[in-house]
């Protein structure tokens, strides 16, 4: 199954949902809601960890089990949701990846650390800057 093309993959989910009759709310309205739903249960798993704990999860059965459940579930809407819209999803990763290419090209990007800010900053409250500290 894990080396299953994602056009065969995609199938085997609209296959899934028609048998269940579900073809009718399985419309790109729904579905991209639905997905954003998953994807905030996705992100729940990794809410409150630090980015050090995030990479632990890897070694945790439990949430390793969780996060691939969620996995699991965004993977299968997105690819009802190329199924809804006609959309060929290996079609989309690889134009979407040469986009990227061209979008960041890699002399300029390679070894940055983000793509968004030149550098990473700690974060600290701007609330709890401006308070002045507790007395006990």
């Amino acid at each position: 199954m894990s080396n299953q093309s994602l056009s065969l993959l995609a199938n085997q989910v609209h296959e899934f949902v028609a048998a269940r009759e579900w073809c009718d709310g399985h419309n790109p309205k729904n579905l991209a809601m639905a997905i954003s739903v998953e994807a905030a249960e996705l992100s729940q798993v990794f809410q409150w960890l630090t980015p050090e704990e995030a990479a632990g999860v890897r070694f945790d059965e439990e949430l390793l089990t969780a996060t691939t459940e969620e996995i699991g579930d965004v993977l299968i809407l997105l690819l009802s949701l190329c199924n809804s819209l006609g959309v060929d999803p290996s079609v989309a990763i690889v134009d979407k990846i040469h986009k990227n290419e061209r979008k960041y090209p890699l002399p300029y990007y390679k070894g940055r650390d983000s793509v968004r800010r030149p550098t990473a900053m700690p974060f600290t409250c701007t609330l709890c800057q401006r308070r002045e500290p507790t007395r006990s």
